[in-house]
């Protein structure tokens, strides 16, 4: 029984002490599932956490994860750019629909708030090509994070298994505000540096652009070691558009496909990192309150009755010719009388107590997250 008691207590620290390194992210009841699951090891659970949970919501089940294999032979394309930038455009012309959903406004406002996947064939192939909104939305309705949350949602998940092929970003020409280097650095900072070599970089407008803004741009691509091409959606005629198509899936399949168990690593590899870094960081102080069984006296009054003799004088007639007379005496006797009295009872009684607990211990591991990301990144050699 002492043993089973221990090993509750022991249970319960451990998932306070797990709640602690994650800033409570999750109830403490998903947290002890973490730490069930990965048979109450604490650094398992941690790892568990930041490299799964983060980029599904889900509770992984044991052994989900980069070991799943791939349910089908389709390949994977995942467009990332601006609003109104022509996904939801491109999308349509490669399936031959008006499958997804484009946007009329010139505000800024994205059409599309949340990824979907979209099947098509392109020369006996079949790909599944995921649009969803475009960064930096007019009306905040999407936040950028929420974007990449959504794109690393559906690769941890969605793919089942498979690779990427190609993660395609979009430009326009027809502005000299390129956005190349932020789109590669927000999927590198995800995803891990291993994720250029998938990335093709779409050129669009180029037809009523500034030449130079359109040479501009092929330059600084090839600077950062990215393969590009242009691409019309508009006053094109059919037969230019299929030429489009078949450049564009034979430069998709010259992409180097970003494997999932790169992107495990990748995030695993952040996750040990941070641990190095909470080892090597100085004791900070930690206040918390703690509970303790205490046992104090109580005094409680109960209702009692109490017999008690009391004196009572009366007069009695004296003898004799006194009596005769008329005299009296005085006498004394005692009567018994119940009394009700409030008796004081102590009694023990265990109560809960607190104290404050002052402690010197390491920071959370959540604050060493972002660090460890930063610094892998800085030590990859990943010029662009």
């Amino acid at each position: 029984m002492q043993s089973q008691i221990s090993q509750a207590t022991m249970q319960d620290n451990m998932v306070t002490e797990f709640q602690y390194d994650i800033a409570n992210g999750i109830p403490a009841e998903k947290g002890r599932i973490f730490l069930e699951q990965n048979g109450w090891d604490l650094v398992k659970a941690l790892v568990q956490y930041y490299t799964y949970y983060l980029g599904t919501g889900k509770v992984p089940v044991v052994g989900q994860g980069a070991s799943s294999q791939p349910t089908n032979n389709s390949k994977n394309i995942i467009f990332l750019s601006n609003t109104r930038a022509g996904k939801s455009t491109l999308v349509n012309k490669l399936s031959n629909s008006q499958a997804a959903a484009v946007g009329t406004s010139s505000l800024g406002r994205s059409t599309t708030l949340t990824y979907s996947s979209y099947n098509f064939t392109y020369q006996n192939q079949s790909y599944n090509a995921y649009d969803g909104p475009g960064l930096n939305d007019s009306d905040c309705r999407v936040s950028n994070q929420d974007i990449l949350k959504q794109i690393l949602q559906i690769m941890l998940v969605g793919f089942q298994g498979a690779d990427l092929q190609g993660l395609v970003f979009f430009q326009s020409c027809t502005t000299d505000s390129f956005m190349m280097r932020p789109y590669l650095e927000k999927a590198q900072a995800i995803f891990g540096p291993e994720i250029k070599k998938t990335v093709l970089v779409l050129l669009t407008k180029c037809k009523n652009a500034n030449p130079e803004f359109v040479s501009e741009a092929t330059e600084i691509c090839k600077q950062m070691g990215l393969k590009c091409l242009q691409w019309e959606s508009i006053d094109i005629t059919h037969q230019e558009m299929e030429q489009q198509k078949r450049k564009l899936f034979e430069t998709i399949s010259t992409l180097t496909p970003f494997q999932m168990k790169d992107i495990h690593r990748y995030r695993q590899e952040i996750v040990e990192k941070a641990f190095a870094l909470k080892a090597q960081a100085p004791d900070c102080k930690k206040e918390e309150l703690e509970e303790y069984k205490d046992t104090v006296q109580d005094i409680k009054l109960v209702k009692d009755i109490v017999n008690v003799s009391v004196p009572v004088t009366y007069q009695k007639r004296r003898g004799g010719i006194a009596g005769l007379a008329g005299g009296t005496k005085a006498c004394t006797t005692s009567v018994q009388v119940c009394i009700p009295i409030d008796r004081p009872v102590i009694t023990n009684v265990e109560v809960t107590k607190q104290y404050l607990k002052k402690s010197q211990v390491k920071p959370p591991l959540h604050q060493f997250i972002e660090p460890a990301r930063a610094a892998i990144l800085r030590r990859i050699d990943n010029t662009i």
